[in-house]
């Protein structure tokens, strides 16, 4: 019967083992959890400049096309300036 105590004694430190592990485990959990969040936010902002360089190029294209049909500049600043403005609010719809 002297085994019977061992083997308690034995249990119970590979229990405090197990829950110790299992501690560290949730903590590095959490721990890619925050990181998956920041990644996350990330990719919405780079997508988000994304979209505003493609409105830019959009523009840029548009402006070039413009110029060449000999329009004043005032009127194509007039029309970039509202392309810009339209671009603006969808950034700021995309950043609610």
């Amino acid at each position: 019967m002297s085994s019977l105590p061992s083997t308690v004694e034995s249990l119970n430190t590979k229990i405090d083992r197990l829950i110790e592990l299992h501690k560290s485990s949730l903590e590095k959990v959490g721990v890619v959890e925050v990181e998956n969040q920041r990644l996350a936010q990330k990719v919405k902002e780079q997508k988000g400049k994304l979209l505003a360089m493609e409105e830019q190029a959009k523009v840029l294209r548009l402006a070039k096309t413009l110029s060449t049909e000999g329009e004043k500049s005032s009127d194509l600043k007039l029309k970039i300036n509202e392309v810009v403005r339209e671009i603006d609010k969808c950034i700021a719809l995309l950043n609610k």
